[in-house]
């Protein structure tokens, strides 16, 4: 097929809409639909050549993923390498860790599988990681592995063959992302599964003949304008995928098939800096989200839109450069041979793999930080888990008091807090059970067993502003079964980030402070008000100064948490510690030992 420069500036489009999405321009809300639009592109462009070199019986499947390598490959394994550096200098351990985890998925194509099977409540928020990403070039390798493969079967079969196959398929992965939304929405937004039918409307848009049509600009004009649209009204809570995202997806495959020269679509698209900006795009798009994240993590408080805009503009700076210097060259098999391709490239995608197994293995290398305290820092996961050896459905039959602790991971920090406080086994029952406040009600009769024969009934409130209505139901629920002193305990959280006192020293550690979430502190005091009938434990007070900033450390520099929310056993010592002094009766009713 001839070159057409409206398609770069439709892949302009989508990138730059992705880009400022991601800086956090709320104009750009929908920018995300920018990678539903490279796909229909990537599916359209893809089934030509293949459709072009089987006509001309020149189709190789090595040849295709030669291509395809050189495509990605480079520029992708270049900004890894720039990347793990400033990530090794910048980042807690726990950020780390996953950031060497992503490297690993990343140069193997299986980011999305990574996010969709490590998405909840243990996760890092997206902002904070380099790689987020590079989950769609999971989504189109893990296509392209298969998709040749079954042009070749059909192409024998001819043409309707190929399009009633084609559309099967694209109707099949259609319905497995709406189950999928409704059932793990967080899940099904990286599954190839679940986007397949993108790539496939653009295969199927491969097979309409591109000619001039009377209705082609008026079409074209609304692809184009399905796509602004999309753009500017959708946002974080639009369902993606879902029948929503068809505008933008329909709107591109209108591109691709009614714009020509003369549209009002051809003539803006076309346009210079438009065909610039989309020859550049692969490269811009792999750079924004390192740049962005690092900027995240290297600031205690988010960026401001003026330096996310520049750092916009800075992406598309090492875009071209990227183009020019690393893409163009490597695409050119007369300019890199493909021995020396693999030559050049294989040692350096090893190297970096390799480099992210081991950071994987040694837990993203807390004794690189946390000198003294680096096994501890590492195992925090593991610590807080420990407390599953407390599950049980009845308290044992003797005299002793039963402590009952409920929740989540922040009930099985809770539960460490009175650990670490030492409460005297020998005086005490402690059980744990694992639900949230908010699932109380309806009860489940071995809770309410547990319930019924408990003294004292500790609810942990996780942070995240969750449905304060439904916590005060479930307490009132536990109310009506038990006689139990019920003891909340509120939430807590280490701020927007916690990755810059990585670097400070170890003798001012016990000196920072970092500031908690205003949505937090809002949370903590409203949470106050609702339960000032009952014994509240105000962990923001606990942990810091004023409840609106906490320590990040005890005092001999070891870290209070890994990932702002959960503690590690340092934590659990340092609350435990506070909590005798903030709560000496009560303490001592829990049968606790200072």
């Amino acid at each position: 097929m001839s070159y057409r420069p409206d398609i770069d500036g439709l892949r302009a489009t989508a990138v730059v809409a992705v880009i400022l999405c991601h800086a956090g321009i709320h104009s750009f809300s929908g920018g995300y639909v920018g990678v539903d639009i490279f796909f229909v592109i990537s599916g359209f462009l893809i089934t030509s050549i293949i459709k072009r070199d089987m006509m001309e019986a020149n189709f190789s499947l090595g040849r295709f993923y030669e291509r395809r390598a050189r495509r990605i490959l480079p520029a992708l394994i270049l900004v890894t390498a720039a990347t793990v550096p400033l990530a090794w200098l910048l980042m807690f351990p726990h950020f780390f860790l996953n950031f060497a985890q992503s490297i690993v998925a990343t140069l193997l194509f299986s980011n999305n599988l990574l996010l969709a099977s490590t998405g909840g409540y243990w996760d890092l928020e997206a902002d904070l990681k380099p790689f987020l990403h590079t989950w769609s070039l999971g989504v189109e390798e893990q296509f392209y592995v298969v998709f040749p493969i079954i042009m070749i079967v059909l192409w024998a079969m001819g043409r309707s063959w190929q399009l009633s196959t084609m559309a099967l398929l694209c109707v099949a992965s259609f319905i497995a992302a709406e189950i999928g939304r409704h059932l793990s929405p967080s899940t099904n937004y990286f599954l190839s599964t679940s986007r397949a039918w993108e790539l496939l409307v653009g295969c199927l848009a491969a097979y309409v003949p591109i000619r001039p049509r009377k209705f082609d600009n008026a079409l074209s004009f609304a692809g184009l304008a399905a796509i602004l649209a999309s753009i500017v009204l959708f946002d974080e809570n639009t369902p993606s995928p879902s029948p929503y995202i068809l505008l933008p997806v329909l709107g591109a495959a209108a591109i691709l098939l009614f714009s020509r020269s003369g549209t009002i679509a051809y003539r803006v698209l076309s346009f210079p800096v438009c065909v610039g900006i989309g020859l550049i795009s692969y490269s811009a798009y792999l750079w924004h989200q390192p740049i962005f994240a690092l900027s995240r993590v290297a600031s205690l408080e988010p960026p401001k839109p003026l330096l996310m805009t520049g750092l916009a503009l800075l992406s598309f700076g090492l875009g071209l450069l990227s183009w020019k210097y690393v893409e163009q060259p490597f695409r050119n098999d007369r300019n890199v041979p493909l021995q020396k391709l693999v030559s050049i490239g294989l040692p350096v995608y090893l190297v970096m793999i390799a480099l992210g197994l081991l950071a994987h293995i040694n837990n993203g290398f807390p004794s690189h930080t946390f000198p003294k305290g680096g096994d501890d820092v590492r195992n925090y996961a593991q610590y807080n888990a420990r407390v599953f050896k407390y599950r049980t459905q009845s308290f044992p039959n003797n005299d002793l008091a039963n402590v009952l602790v409920v929740g989540n991971s922040v009930g099985r920090d809770a539960a460490n807090v009175l650990i670490e406080g030492a409460i005297l086994e020998s005086e005490t029952n402690l059980a744990y059970w694992p639900t949230i406040p908010e699932d109380l009600c309806p009860r489940r009769s071995e809770l309410e067993k547990l319930a019924a024969e408990a003294d004292f009934i500790i609810i942990p409130i996780a942070p995240g502003g969750s449905n304060i209505l439904a916590i005060s139901q479930g307490v009132d629920c536990v109310r009506s079964i038990s006689r139990a002193e019920i003891v909340i305990f509120g939430p807590k959280h280490f701020g927007a980030n916690i990755n810059p006192y990585a670097s400070v020293s170890h003798y001012e550690r016990q000196h920072a402070r970092s500031k908690v979430r205003p949505d937090d502190v809002a949370y903590n005091s409203k949470l106050k008000e609702i339960f000032s009938g009952q014994t509240y434990i105000d962990l923001l007070d606990l942990l810091g100064p004023d409840g609106k900033k906490v320590s990040v450390f005890d005092s001999d520099g070891n870290p209070l948490t890994a990932d702002r929310i959960h503690l590690t056993r340092y934590g659990a010592v340092f609350v435990a510690k506070r909590f005798f002094a903030a709560h000496p009766a009560l303490a001592r009713r829990l049968r606790l030992s200072p």
